[in-house]
């Protein structure tokens, strides 16, 4: 689920079916005949809360995505929902949450950064998924070419032009062409079940769920 104030894994509403057969009495939550599992339950529409908990148990890496303002000032958030789109052209995808305080910043950005972070970065993790702070203080950060903040210590950077921006229910969605990109040796931070964790399983000492 999500793990920042921008980003999402999955958003809060549920999902409703819009296909073009007579309408049916709803399922109500009751078993299916055809379920796949003992317990399995087919609504039309689920809970946000269910949502998140069944998401949760995606096992994913943690990155933290930055850009700039028309006035140059350095915005970013932590994202766990991240995906490759396309290998020519070189494209990804992000998720980034309507109601995030650098919502303008990226709605308006021509380019981002996404960050893959490296294990021992939780508190970097934490510190761009969080709200009402500056977050960017204390942070030795450098420019791209382009312009863009770079953070320290990330596993592997890809620097991408914003190729489109699609509205995704409560999330915008933006659609990144990578223009550049570098990698480094060393183990990702993984995020499962709202915490953190190493890739043998053990969730760090300063694991902690956002």
């Amino acid at each position: 689920m999500s793990i920042t104030d921008g980003s999402g894994f999955g958003g809060g509403r549920g999902a409703r079916s819009t296909g073009s057969r007579s309408a049916a009495p709803p399922h109500h939550d009751k078993p299916s005949k055809d379920a796949g599992h003992s317990g399995a339950v087919l609504t039309e529409t689920i809970s946000s809360d269910l949502f998140r908990a069944t998401l949760a148990h995606w096992v994913s890496g943690v990155t933290v995505v930055t850009t700039t303002d028309a006035r140059g000032r350095s915005h970013g958030f932590t994202a766990s929902s991240f995906s490759s789109v396309s290998l020519d052209p070189p494209l990804v995808l992000v998720c980034l949450d309507n109601s995030a305080n650098c919502f303008d910043a990226f709605d308006t950005s021509d380019g981002f950064v996404v960050h893959l972070l490296a294990r021992g970065q939780e508190e970097l993790a934490g510190r761009f998924a969080s709200k009402g702070t500056d977050k960017f203080t204390g942070l030795e950060t450098e420019r791209s070419a382009r312009g863009l903040p770079l953070l320290p210590g990330a596993l592997a950077r890809l620097e991408c032009r914003t190729e489109r921006r699609i509205p995704g229910g409560d999330h915008l969605i933006l659609l990144g062409e990578v223009s550049f990109a570098e990698e480094h040796e060393g183990e990702p931070l993984v995020y499962y079940r709202r915490g953190f964790h190493r890739l043998d399983g053990v969730a760090p000492a300063t694991s902690r769920a956002y």
